[in-house]
């Protein structure tokens, strides 16, 4: 995915408010290796961004930053939005090298429902928790991790420990929570 981002010279609400008034989203740009910097970018190239996004993989997205000329990869750290159009009014990067190591939040999807026999027993999935805290490097972050339902029965669980993980990932939360339960309706 790639935007466009443009350094920003004005601070404060007052200068943030005029943005936002014409069509930009103020955004901060983090890197390790050096200090943050404000930036920001045009709101309707990153709603048609949200729109390309499958659902719930914004966080697990490594978009490609073009900034005065020079390309950074980043990922998401945060977006807030409006509390009632939900339209962003801030986002924060995080930049680095393919090397880098990153943490963000992998969605996890579950595959066969439909074939399952607890979907035709009146089971239903629950999924407390919708995605896995993991620490990677940048140039290998997984797009999601997926979970196969369709053999468990009505009361069996997976827990995280039960996603495999790439190689070069690993957990930043505890695997013995439970990521999927089929429950009975």
């Amino acid at each position: 995915m790639e935007l466009s981002v443009f350094k920003r010279e004005t601070k404060g609400r007052s200068a943030l408010t005029q943005l936002r008034a014409r069509g930009y989203i103020p955004a901060v740009i983090y890197n390790k290796n050096q200090d943050s910097y404000p930036v920001y970018l045009e709101l309707a190239a990153f709603e048609k961004v949200l729109r390309s996004v499958a659902k719930n993989h914004l966080s697990s997205t490594v978009f490609s930053l073009s900034i005065d000329g020079k390309v950074e990869k980043a990922v998401i750290k945060e977006v807030q939005y409006n509390k009632t159009t939900y339209t962003p009014i801030h986002i924060d990067f995080l930049t680095g090298s393919d090397e880098d190591f990153v943490n963000v939040k992998i969605p996890i999807e579950c595959k066969n429902q439909a074939d399952s026999i607890w979907s035709k027993l009146g089971g239903v999935l629950r999924m407390p928790i919708r995605s896995y805290k993991v620490r990677c490097k940048m140039g290998s972050v997984p797009a999601s991790f997926s979970v196969d339902v369709e053999k468990m029965e009505i009361g069996d669980t997976k827990r995280l420990e039960d996603i495999t993980l790439p190689e070069g990932v690993s957990p930043l939360v505890n695997v013995k929570e439970v990521a999927v339960a089929i429950a009975k309706r």
